[in-house]
């Protein structure tokens, strides 16, 4: 008896739907398509909060280094966000960029291997031959553009979080 409730090919669209992107275990494939967004960020029941300098993170506050870059995933014409603060993908992506041969990843696909769980989650970052980006991804990312400022996303406050004060009773001291 044939399958008729799915083709035989099907396959369930990885990433796909939303403005964020996250890695699955396995292989990932992804395309960055313009410049990181870089900063430092931190979580505290359950909600992220980003500033562009480390100097603005709370004395004592666990943070992470963090890029976000706008990618296509599988080809996929859904552009969506990934914020890498993975040190390892991180170290991998710039030891790339810096790379004569390699150089803007923006110029090529990246594999991106996802394997492990929790605290032994490992990466690998493997570069793919340097390809044109297909033209309906360029359009798609071109009105992603016209639509979302990255850095708007990556701090939607514009205010800096408040940092440790000491209350000061004495008008002598100079703090």
């Amino acid at each position: 008896m044939a399958n008729t409730f799915l083709p035989d090919d099907y396959d369930l669209p990885v990433g796909s739907g939303g403005l964020y992107y996250k890695l699955q275990s396995g292989t990932n494939e992804v395309r960055i398509l313009g410049p990181a967004v870089t900063g430092y960020e931190w979580w505290v029941d359950r909600e992220v909060t980003r500033v562009n300098d480390v100097s603005k993170v709370p004395t004592g506050q666990d943070h992470k280094h963090f890029w976000m870059v706008p990618v296509s995933v599988n080809g996929s014409d859904d552009v969506q966000v990934w914020t890498i603060t993975q040190a390892t993908i991180q170290g991998a992506i710039r030891d790339l960029f810096k790379n004569k041969q390699w150089g803007d990843p923006v110029g090529y696909n990246l594999t991106v291997k996802k394997t492990g769980q929790n605290l032994d989650t490992q990466y690998s970052v493997v570069p793919n031959p340097k390809t044109k980006l297909d033209s309906s991804v360029a359009s798609a990312y071109k009105a992603w553009e016209k639509e979302h400022n990255l850095i708007e996303i990556a701090f939607p406050d514009s205010s800096s979080p408040t940092t440790n004060t000491v209350k000061n009773d004495n008008e002598d001291l100079p703090f």
